[in-house]
């Protein structure tokens, strides 16, 4: 059985949502609260280097302008 890890907020949509399709193809999901368990640098840094930096951010995001 393949297995995923979702980084997310317990609250979010767009991570219930992650979660609901996964369990939908009867995946197992392990779940990482960023509220509480940060990404550490290191982690951050090997998403950038195996996705690149514009396939993890949403720059069309409200976040995203916000923050800029």
């Amino acid at each position: 059985m393949l297995s995923v890890q979702i980084f997310g907020l317990k609250n979010s949509q767009a991570t219930r949502a992650a979660e609901r399709f996964f369990k939908e193809r009867r995946m197992t999901i392990h779940f990482v609260d960023l509220k509480q368990k940060p990404m550490s640098p290191g982690e951050i840094r090997r998403f950038i280097e195996r996705f690149t930096m514009s396939g993890i951010v949403d720059s069309e995001g409200k976040a995203w302008a916000d923050a800029v």
